[in-house]
């Protein structure tokens, strides 16, 4: 996965994180994956996927990615 990717998803999940989960104009894989940085069990419920499934269907490349959208966001919360 490259850096180009990391923004793309860090962008949308701090989108996602100010708009409080309203919908947004993204793909669903882009969107289980913001839920996932951000985590949000019920966003993903709300598509219909379990946790497992919401695995499986982003993929083993944009998982890679979210535990480093998520720790990104964690510090900007506390700066």
């Amino acid at each position: 996965m490259n850096n180009a990717e990391y923004a793309h998803l860090l962008h949308k999940a701090e989108g996602a994180k100010q708009r409080r989960g309203e919908a947004w104009a993204v793909s669903r894989g882009e969107e289980l994956s913001v839920a996932m940085g951000l985590s949000q069990p019920d966003w993903i419920t709300s598509m219909w996927y379990t946790l497992a499934e919401a695995v499986d269907r982003i993929g083993p490349e944009w998982m890679e990615l979210v535990p480093r959208v998520e720790c990104l966001l964690a510090i900007e919360d506390q700066g």
